[in-house]
């Protein structure tokens, strides 16, 4: 069996735990569970769309009665988080929640961000030694939850707190990305790769601190929030990883979707240790 390994809480000690179980959470404009499929990889799916998968008119998530709201701040019996039924769990871009206000519209969209039930429970999840997976608009949760972790560009222009969407400024573009891990660079054959930014407005990071790793860096063109246009950030990072408690926390500024299958396939069993291709999948949707 492939593990990974988790710090036991009580004792300070490794064990293994076993990556079985799952969830996606369905968003409106990245598609992880279409890798996961395409691996032969376990998951539950979770809808979590704010309007509709801009990818696909043909996905209904109404359809789904597994919802993100029942995942993030449900608790079970004994009050632990629902959340810890799974070993990791991947957030979309474009899930329902995370953000300050619904795009293209002015109604606020923040209930997760602010919710103290669900940021105890994301925090016990982590501590539980899971994986969390967050792609481009998902970063708020970052933001929210750990913000000295991230500098995500348009903070400073930030002049009432909360600003969960200011980061939200990339331009749509392709980007040569330079693998700045040695390992993943092992498990590529290459020392860079092409990132398709396939919708403009994608959050962007100007820099990281020190506990952060930095798995992709690369030139990107982002909007300024004050409206005065475009400028221009070398070598800022696009994939990151860092620890909370035993967990792990990823987050991406691309959506995987987007991307070279092949590259996509090496990089998620690189960055999620314990995936494991040819599980099955479940195709769970309806309980």
């Amino acid at each position: 069996m492939i593990t990974i390994l988790m710090m036991a809480c009580s004792e300070n000690e490794l064990i293994k735990r076993p990556l079985d179980e799952i969830a996606v959470v369905s968003g409106d404009f990245d598609n992880l569970s279409e890798p996961l499929t395409r691996m032969d990889i376990a998951h539950t799916e979770y809808d979590g769309f704010i309007s509709r998968a801009v990818y696909d008119e043909e996905v209904d998530g109404e359809l789904n009665s597994y919802k993100v709201e029942a995942l993030l701040g449900g608790v079970d019996e004994s009050g632990y988080p629902s959340m810890l039924q799974f070993d990791a769990v991947f957030l979309n871009s474009g899930v329902r929640g995370l953000g300050e206000y619904v795009y293209n519209g002015v109604e606020h969209d923040d209930a997760f961000l602010i919710d103290e039930q669900v940021n105890l429970n994301v925090l016990e999840y982590l501590d539980r030694g899971r994986i969390l997976f967050l792609s481009d608009w998902s970063g708020d949760l970052i933001e929210a939850t750990w913000p000295e972790r991230i500098e995500f560009v348009n903070e400073d222009e930030c002049n009432a707190p909360p600003c969960w969407d200011l980061a939200q400024a990339g331009s749509s573009e392709t980007v040569i990305a330079n693998v700045s891990d040695d390992e993943l660079m092992s498990v590529l054959g290459v020392d860079s790769i092409q990132l398709l930014f396939d919708f403009s407005y994608w959050t962007a990071m100007s820099s990281v601190s020190g506990d952060v790793d930095v798995y992709l860096r690369g030139d990107i063109s982002y909007r300024k929030a004050d409206g005065s246009g475009y400028v221009d950030l070398d070598n800022v990072p696009l994939l990151v990883g860092f620890d909370v408690g035993s967990g792990r926390v990823l987050f991406s500024s691309f959506h995987w979707r987007a991307q070279n299958p092949i590259v996509v396939d090496l990089m998620l069993q690189h960055l999620v240790e314990g995936l494991k291709p040819g599980s099955g999948y479940s195709g769970d949707v309806v309980p």
